[in-house]
């Protein structure tokens, strides 16, 4: 009995390994097939990481070179270097460069000594005032006198 027992049991472990085998054996494929698809997808997301390094890299070369960017306002810089120069530049007093800035005398200053710093509407004045030259900028004064008294 024993022997028919070791024999019913062998049978029986075959039988329960074979059919494990059939049922993991698709499920190796398909863990096969899922590890070259995320292997696929890295390689592609490496390639799109240097495609966006690249491009970021030609971005900074262009907005390097100038010319090649529109200058905005919002790349403008204010400096009291800046300011005193074109005050001494368009020849004007204090008192006049803060009439066309929309300030006092004492701001316009204050901002050439770098004590204090204009806000946005007198920045965007002083970027006007950039490209103007003495004429204009006397043409503008006298208007702007007129207008007040």
């Amino acid at each position: 009995m024993t022997d028919i027992a070791k024999a019913f049991k062998a049978e029986t472990i075959r039988l329960a390994r074979k059919e494990v085998r059939l049922q993991i054996e698709p499920l190796k494929k398909s863990a096969a097939q899922l590890k070259s698809q995320v292997a696929a997808l890295r390689d592609e997301i490496d390639t799109l990481k240097a495609q966006v390094r690249n491009l970021n890299k030609l971005t900074k070369n262009l907005e390097a070179v100038p010319g090649t960017a529109p200058q905005d306002a919002s790349r403008q810089r204010f400096t009291a270097k800046g300011l005193t120069t074109l005050r001494e530049r368009l020849a004007l007093s204090y008192a006049d460069m803060g009439l066309l800035l929309n300030a006092s005398d004492q701001s316009v200053r204050k901002w050439e000594d770098g004590k204090a710093f204009p806000r946005e509407r007198s920045q965007q004045a002083y970027f006007d005032l950039r490209g103007i030259g003495k004429r204009e900028a006397a043409a503008r004064l006298e208007a702007m006198k007129q207008t007040q008294g």
